[in-house]
């Protein structure tokens, strides 16, 4: 037996409308989270918050893989139809003929879905943003009705004597 009857077969390139479709699907689940995400956040419930945060992780390491095939398959693409291989998909397409139709239909729409993306994503975090803002403020608000001290520190705030460890809300 020969080295090269040993030797696993290269596998198939992929097809870029089937890499494309796949990477539309996870932007859509992407978004799904980030609307969790914000609901979470309208209810401070942080646990969902930090679970959600990690699923966004996953999606995106998955989307990272899914563009890099991507790349694999436009250089391919690129080759075999000779056009540069940095080439946008509607040049492609556009080579591809009627075939690339679809192709230029699933970019359209992942396009689409990669700004919602960005849209939603940039209101979470202002969201984020305001209520860490909040948070700040009731701590500050809390420390200085524990403080017993009225006088202010170098930064125009009420100085502590000592930092609160912790405070009983319930009674």
């Amino acid at each position: 037996m020969t080295a090269a009857a040993t030797r696993p077969k290269p596998a198939p390139p992929e097809s870029l409308d089937a890499i494309l479709a796949a990477t539309l699907e996870e932007y859509r689940s992407l978004r799904v989270e980030i609307a969790k995400r914000r609901e979470a956040l309208r209810r401070a419930e942080m646990p969902v918050v930090a679970r959600s945060v990690e699923t966004e992780r996953a999606i995106m390491t998955r989307i990272g893989d899914l563009d890099r095939r991507r790349v694999v398959a436009v250089q391919g693409l690129s080759k075999r139809l000779g056009v540069a291989a940095t080439a946008p998909v509607s040049e492609i397409a556009r080579k591809l003929g009627p075939s690339g139709d679809g192709l230029l239909s699933v970019a359209a729409a992942l396009r689409e879905e990669i700004e919602g993306c960005r849209r939603d994503s940039s209101v979470v975090r202002a969201a984020a943003d305001a209520l860490s803002q909040h948070l700040v403020g009731v701590f500050q608000a809390v420390q200085q009705a524990f403080a017993g001290a009225t006088v202010y520190g170098r930064a125009g705030r009420v100085a502590l004597a000592a930092p609160i460890r912790s405070i009983d809300v319930k009674s």
